[in-house]
């Protein structure tokens, strides 16, 4: 977790609406739209996937989110 930006560790299966929920629940943003989720293209990610497989839970993924 940074100031700006979050990675949440979430099943595989949960929809992006799912994660942001999960994510505003867990960790309070303090700004109006709370946590975003990053989407492939954005220059945060610098080229890697949205998603990205965990590698100590099965079915589990990575996801950052920013403010």
């Amino acid at each position: 977790m940074g100031v700006f930006d979050l990675q949440v560790c979430v099943p595989v299966d949960w929809t992006d609406e799912q994660l942001t929920e999960f994510a505003n629940e867990q960790v309070e943003a303090g700004t109006t739209n709370g946590w975003v989720m990053m989407h492939n293209g954005n220059k945060y990610l610098e080229g890697d996937p949205e998603r990205v497989p965990c590698a100590e839970k099965a079915n589990f993924i990575h996801a950052r989110l920013e403010v």
